[in-house]
């Protein structure tokens, strides 16, 4: 389990990994979900193409 404050917020990972591991990964992970927000809803509206 990880526990962090961000930006007042506080964050509550776990995993069978390490805390600095399951920091590093779910911040990955985060990048790629707001990827995938991104397309289809904010910037590119891309279910709105099909």
């Amino acid at each position: 389990m990880a526990l962090k404050q961000l930006e007042g917020d506080w964050l509550l990972v776990g995993g069978p990994l390490g805390e600095k591991k399951l920091v590093a990964y779910y911040r990955f992970w985060w990048r790629i979900e707001m990827f995938f927000q991104r397309l289809k809803k904010r910037d590119f509206r891309l279910e709105e193409l099909t």
